[in-house]
């Protein structure tokens, strides 16, 4: 419904970040700053592998970046590929 805030947990999304000492799900809430979306982390919860590193800044906006790729690309996926040809 317009006019309505979105309910917390509708704003929070989540990606699982491999990384050369582990497996990382990183929750990140989304923000509307100045008519462009952003997302600020939230939580950082290791899965597997070694826990005292934690995946950098850069990381993360890959991790973000595939995502957005992959959501743009579905037919590749729904093809069994996992790249272009």
């Amino acid at each position: 419904m317009a006019g309505q805030p979105e309910s917390d947990s509708s704003l929070l999304t989540s990606l699982l970040i491999e990384h050369s000492h582990g497996t990382y799900e990183v929750i990140l809430r989304r923000v509307d700053i100045h008519n462009r979306t952003a997302f600020v982390p939230v939580q950082l919860l290791p899965v597997s592998g070694s826990r005292h590193l934690i995946p950098t800044h850069s990381c993360l906006g890959n991790a973000m970046s595939m995502q957005k790729w992959m959501d743009e690309h579905l037919d590749v996926f729904a093809e069994g590929l996992t790249s272009f040809e």
